[in-house]
């Protein structure tokens, strides 16, 4: 019996056992119609183990390796901190095995498109994970911007902050990849390019420092072709207990607020599966209106990782293709740019 065939479940690994497997990752593969949760590895087998217990993983492995070795391992999460991504990839393209990485990426344009050529070079997928991406509510946002609903538009701002994360906490480690922006800000980047479906030309940060020595603020202008603006702010200097990640989009005659538009928070830390409401207004001088639209109950990361298995067991690419994450990663090496040198940096376009 061929066990790829595709009305077979496509067969995942889980590289990494922290909160983000736990919590979203693994339960959205279980909810899928089209993947199953085959193995789970960490760096010590009981973790795998305990681990695979909870999440009904069919195998636990105490090593990478041992899981990128298993010949019934179709496809890998990588659920590892960002300055893994890379190696990890790489390793998993070497075996053949697709990947979905979590974001951000990489730790820079270069490692991110030395993932892209190693995936290419072994005829495996890549994509990265922005979950939000697949969530019906930012499909229909993208579908009025699209439809012309709030006329052309020209600025979006938006804000991805939390608080600060405890001092051992790999985000707040610069050897682990940590920082603000490959935490959250990447989301506003990702977000701004998606919905104004361009690149931005130029890009002018401001970057405050913790004591660990990555970012935990940032407050940044990315300037996009026809004199289109996104402003976001992202950080770490939220009072407790406090999550922001909104959005809003402005056109020229009305705009768009989304107040949830990046993570399902309480699906992310209590599982929870809920709607979600956003609000377009038609800002006009004499009757201005309001209009709520409501959509339906959604687990982001089920939508995503059915997404990937559905376009890898029927033979399909995957949209947008991993090229699109090295543009992520080309902007913040810009924007680390812009705050080194207190200038506005230009982005070559590829």
């Amino acid at each position: 019996m061929d066990t790829h065939h595709p009305q077979s479940p496509l067969r995942w690994g889980i590289l990494g056992c922290g909160r983000v497997a736990r919590s979203v990752i693994a339960p959205g593969i279980a909810r899928s119609p089209n993947g199953v949760l085959h193995a789970v590895a960490s760096r010590e087998l009981g973790k795998a183990q305990e681990f695979a217990a909870a999440c009904a993983a069919e195998r636990a492995y105490g090593s990478y390796e041992e899981l990128l070795a298993d010949p019934d391992v179709q496809a890998v999460y990588i659920a590892l901190p960002n300055s893994l991504h890379m190696e990890w990839t790489i390793r998993a393209a070497e075996q053949g095995k697709h990947v979905l990485c979590d974001k951000a990426l990489a730790l820079n344009a270069e490692e991110a498109d030395a993932m892209v050529n190693a995936c290419r070079a072994h005829n495996v997928q890549l994509m990265v994970g922005y979950a939000y991406r697949f969530h019906p509510q930012t499909l229909r946002v993208k579908e009025l911007i699209d439809a012309g609903r709030i006329g052309t538009v020209t600025r979006m701002t938006s804000v991805h902050s939390t608080t600060m994360p405890a001092a051992t906490d790999i985000r707040l480690n610069p050897e682990m990849g940590g920082g603000i922006l490959g935490d959250m800000g990447c989301y506003c980047i990702n977000g701004a390019r998606f919905l104004f479906d361009a690149e931005p030309t130029k890009v002018l940060a401001i970057l405050h420092f913790a004591d660990s020595g990555v970012e935990d603020r940032a407050i940044v202008i990315l300037q996009f072709p026809e004199d289109r603006v996104a402003q976001f702010e992202s950080s770490y200097h939220l009072e407790p207990g406090t999550y922001m990640g909104s959005y809003e989009l402005f056109g020229t005659r009305g705009h768009i607020h989304v107040p949830m538009g990046y993570s399902q928070v309480e699906t992310y830390r209590e599982g929870k599966v809920i709607g979600s409401t956003f609000y377009v207004g038609n800002d006009a001088a004499i009757g201005p209106e309001s209009e709520k639209i409501e959509c339906p109950p959604v687990h982001q990361w089920e939508q995503e990782v059915a997404y990937f298995a559905e376009r890898i067991l029927s033979g399909q690419p995957i949209g947008p293709p991993a090229e699109y994450g090295s543009g992520n990663m080309r902007v913040m090496d810009a924007i680390f740019q812009s705050a080194r040198e207190d200038r506005f940096v230009e982005l070559r376009q590829e």
